[in-house]
């Protein structure tokens, strides 16, 4: 579904990503994990749309999507949840989801998923966005971003700055939005999460791959988990 190629994107003369090539298959959970600064969020950004990578190839769905403006990829079924949730905080969350079915409209039925999925959203849908929880708020980036009905979701940390019984509501969603269909890729810091969830995983160190295979392979890697579990 999802192929990258050689990927390479610099920011001036800082080389965050030294050509990383990575495959996402329909139906699957890949998880993105390395430490801060590895080149994670460069690369999903990329993938979005929202920056230019300086080589390499995008596929999605066997087309060339690189280079292209985010609003198209987003039209072709590809969307992402960015770091940091960047809800519009002024607007309240039914505004929030409208802005997030700019490409469609927004249909009843829709809704009526969104908010099966996230009951609370469905009983602060008149409220401010900015006065949700942080768990809340999360849950309205992810809403948001299901309203375009993806075909493949990205989530960018989506547990950061959450309780662990939060973090624990968040991936059991993500979990939920994988089985029905969507295909996802995550980058995560916490990466037992991450690894008990996906099915394959990739880990970037310094803009490169270090390590691939199942999730619960890596799990048991006792390099990794020296690394990134401090065992």
């Amino acid at each position: 579904m999802l192929e990258i190629r050689d990927l390479q994107i610099s920011y001036g003369p800082i080389r965050a990503v030294k050509g990383i090539s990575l495959t996402v298959r329909k139906g699957e959970i890949v998880s993105i994990i390395g430490s801060n600064g590895a080149g994670k969020t460069s690369t999903l950004m990329s993938i979005a749309g929202a920056v230019k990578p300086f080589s390499g190839r995008i596929i999605f769905n066997g087309e060339d999507i690189t280079g292209q403006p985010a609003h198209k990829i987003m039209k072709k079924g590809l969307t992402l949840v960015p770091e940091g949730r960047r809800i519009f905080p002024y607007l309240t969350v039914m505004e929030n989801l409208e802005m997030g079915a700019f490409i469609k409209k927004l249909s009843p039925s829709i809704i009526d998923e969104i908010f099966q999925l996230f009951p609370v959203l469905k009983e602060r849908r008149k409220q401010v966005a900015g006065t949700l929880s942080g768990g809340e708020q999360q849950m309205l980036a992810i809403a948001r971003a299901l309203v375009s009905e993806p075909r493949l979701i990205m989530f960018d940390e989506p547990s950061l700055g959450l309780s662990p019984l939060m973090v624990t509501r968040i991936f059991s969603i993500i979990k939920k939005i994988n089985s029905s269909g969507v295909t996802v890729l995550l980058v995560e810091q916490n990466a037992r999460a991450a690894l008990s969830l996906c099915h394959r995983a990739y880990v970037i160190e310094g803009g490169v791959i270090r390590l691939e295979g199942k999730g619960s392979e890596l799990l048991n890697n006792k390099d990794l988990r020296r690394a990134y579990l401090g065992e």
